[in-house]
């Protein structure tokens, strides 16, 4: 229970319903709910919210950007831990064994007008790829990579910079490796 209620604190609780997916936050108190005085029974019974939307007065819906920066209408940041195991569409049914075969899958979809392999030169973290698609139809709010598991899931984004997307992107920690070892005696 108590990694539950922790995991409800997290900055970001993403909630893929079949609309699309939506951006929650927990509103805290207790998550759990004791159903039976006579035995450790629990409910988890949470009150979620939908994250602060500010109005910008003077602002009309059209200056919402729905493009990127590039023009696209969506952008996929493929992560650096992607192991080359193929990429999977929300139906979790395999559509691609690599990122070229990932590219050619888009531009092959009902409605798209460009799909871009884009530079990630000045990109301040890493990812692997990032890929942006423009489509007059509607297309894929995410994909998986490597397996078709929520750990795995990368969703298409709108952004107005390429360093927005590090938001979406995992932390890679460096990986340790052992050195030489010097030990002096105090002075």
């Amino acid at each position: 229970m108590y990694e539950i209620e922790g995991q409800l604190h997290a900055n970001r609780i993403w909630v893929d319903d079949f609309s699309g997916v939506r951006e929650y936050q927990f509103t805290g108190g207790a998550a759990f709910k004791q159903v039976s005085k006579c035995f450790e029974l629990f409910k988890l019974e949470v009150k979620l919210e939908d994250c602060t939307q500010r109005q910008v007065f003077g602002c009309t819906p059209d200056c919402t950007s729905s493009t990127n920066f590039d023009g696209s209408n969506i952008i996929f940041a493929i992560p650096l831990g992607y192991m080359g195991n193929g990429f999977y569409n929300s139906n979790k049914q395999l559509i691609a064994y690599d990122y070229d075969g990932l590219l050619d899958y888009f531009r092959t979809r009902t409605g798209t007008t460009d799909v871009n392999d884009v530079d990630t030169e000045e990109m301040e973290c890493t990812a692997y790829k990032v890929l942006s698609v423009t489509s007059t139809a509607d297309i894929d709010t995410h994909i998986y990579f490597d397996a078709p598991a929520s750990a795995n899931k990368v969703h298409g984004v709108v952004v107005t910079g390429i360093n927005d997307l590090c938001a979406y992107l995992p932390q890679v920690c460096i990986v340790p490796v052992q050195g030489i070892w010097a030990v002096e005696e105090p002075v």
